[in-house]
């Protein structure tokens, strides 16, 4: 049929095409013919192709008996009955092991199915554990070290570094001062003198963190 197809009729062309059209109508309707009969030919090879298969295959394990199968059985039954009945058990028989390896089969990829699905979930659960774990880790860290520097602030001065620096200046200064009268005086020995200028500089520091907290709370009480 691909070889007659290529040997279809060319429609004619140019100036003398009009007068080839008929010759040309006729060699189309002669081909279509021939095609025609040839499809019909394959057809009846095609069905008679599927009989033959029908008669020569086997049946699968939850098919009937196929033509053949009938047909040797019958043929069997008439010869030799008792070779007939030891055949159609056989065929049962594979059947029936045929069916048995198709359910361990499904029952297999189920199995490995159900295997995956437990795994996934085993996965998850892992990585919601670690993440858990690591978010946890993370707090008492950052716990701990807010924890650190709030005893490292609770160890140190009130003060700000600006305020603390101003405040040790001045009373470094008024030290100073009182300890040079002391000594022009002269009223006291040198290690009397230190201990007194160390009391007026604390005095002094006393002072500035009473008034920096008096400060603080009269913002406090302002702001509410």
């Amino acid at each position: 049929m691909r070889t007659h197809d290529h040997a279809r009729p060319q429609e004619p062309a140019g100036l003398l095409a009009s007068f080839k059209r008929a010759a040309f109508e006729q060699a189309v309707t002669a081909w279509q013919g021939v095609r025609a009969g040839l499809e019909k030919r394959f057809l009846q090879l095609r069905n008679r192709l599927n009989v033959i298969g029908e008669y020569t295959r086997r049946a699968g394990p939850y098919e009937l008996a196929t033509r053949g199968e009938k047909l040797a059985e019958r043929k069997a039954e008439q010869a030799r009955p008792e070779l007939a009945e030891n055949f159609r058990q056989v065929i049962e028989r594979e059947k029936a092991a045929a069916i048995e390896r198709n359910r361990a089969k499904i029952a297999e990829r189920q199995q490995q199915r159900q295997e995956r699905t437990r795994m996934k979930q085993e996965s998850i659960e892992e990585l919601k554990q670690r993440t858990d774990a690591n978010r946890a880790r993370n707090e008492q860290a950052e716990r701990n070290r807010l924890e650190a520097a709030g005893r490292q602030a609770a160890m140190q001065s009130p003060l700000d570094p600006a305020q603390k620096l101003d405040v040790d200046q001045a009373a470094s200064t008024q030290a100073g001062n009182v300890a040079k009268a002391l000594n022009e005086l002269g009223a006291k020995p040198e290690k009397t003198k230190e201990e007194r200028a160390k009391e007026i500089l604390d005095q002094f520091r006393a002072k500035k963190a009473k008034e920096r907290e008096d400060n603080d709370r009269g913002r406090g009480g302002n702001s509410r």
